[in-house]
């Protein structure tokens, strides 16, 4: 039994289009109030070789590091921290408690998985809305006569908690703010072009 398909040629200029039209009904369907969504072609093709132009530098910057790196010859490794752990579930990012540490050493409470019904609310009911997916939280265990809703959420560490619903103080009077002229104190200047450096990659 034998299997045939033809091939059919087509321009880059037909390809380029398929490609745009892939993406542009991607972003009216994800983004509809997004600037990408309302671009044309000769926008889309001036973007591409934005990329690409990019893309062609960041590539030069890497030879030139690896060339560097070659004729100065392999660094020493340096391991973070010299070595050092943090013992009591603590990280190395401001030795807070949290559960992504080395070594885990407390007893604590594990959420089972997430059932069926809170499965699909979280996922596919709540992806028809403008909110989107979300994952479960994690619950306490409870027996099957108690609805998913009504089990107690398991806190996590405040390091941890990374969807704080802010308060009405955090939205009237925020006080994680800096500065614009304080920035270059507390930043190296390195960083600061970096960050605002054209390129994007």
């Amino acid at each position: 039994m034998s299997h045939t398909y033809s091939l059919s040629w087509a321009s880059p200029e037909t390809k380029e289009s398929e490609k745009f039209q892939v993406c542009i009904n991607a972003m009216r369907r994800m983004f509809p109030r997004s600037e990408v969504a309302q671009m044309d072609m000769p926008a889309w093709l001036e973007h591409r070789q934005v990329i690409v132009q990019a893309r062609g530098r960041q590539l030069g910057r890497i030879v030139a590091i690896k060339e560097d790196q070659r004729k100065r010859g392999s660094p020493a490794i340096i391991t973070p921290l010299k070595g050092k752990s943090f013992e009591d579930n603590r990280s190395t990012v401001l030795c807070q408690k949290t559960i992504w540490c080395s070594k885990w050493d407390l007893k604590a409470d594990k959420a089972p998985w997430p059932s069926l019904t809170e499965l699909k609310w979280e996922g596919d009911d709540r992806a028809k809305t403008s909110v989107g997916r979300f994952l479960p939280l994690p619950r306490e265990p409870g027996n099957a006569t108690v609805a998913w809703h009504h089990l107690r959420m398991i806190e996590a560490f405040e390091l941890d908690d990374v969807r704080k619903i802010p308060t009405l103080e955090d939205i009237l009077l925020p006080v994680d703010e800096i500065d614009d002229e304080i920035v270059p104190h507390l930043l190296n200047i390195e960083i600061l072009d970096a960050l605002d450096s054209h390129d994007i990659f």
